[in-house]
């Protein structure tokens, strides 16, 4: 199974959710309770260039990541 190479911030604005698990050290993504494969080279693109920030971790040890606020970030 390829990763999809669909753009992350799109899926996130439609209401998925950005997760990295510790164990694996992959990122995923959680929408309508499915589980969507992504590209890792973007998803980690995405989490040091701070267009995503973190968001705490999940009941199963999941990190979680929101996309960033633009309007806040240059402060």
């Amino acid at each position: 199974m390829s990763p999809t190479t669909t753009p992350i911030p799109p899926q996130l604005k439609a209401g998925g959710v950005l997760k990295f698990s510790p164990r694996t050290q992959r990122f995923f993504i959680i929408q309508h309770s499915r589980e969507i494969p992504i590209d890792q080279a973007q998803a980690r693109r995405l989490t040091t260039s701070s267009q995503v920030r973190p968001n705490g971790v999940d009941s199963h040890g999941l990190y979680v990541f929101a996309l960033a606020d633009k309007r806040g970030s240059k402060r």
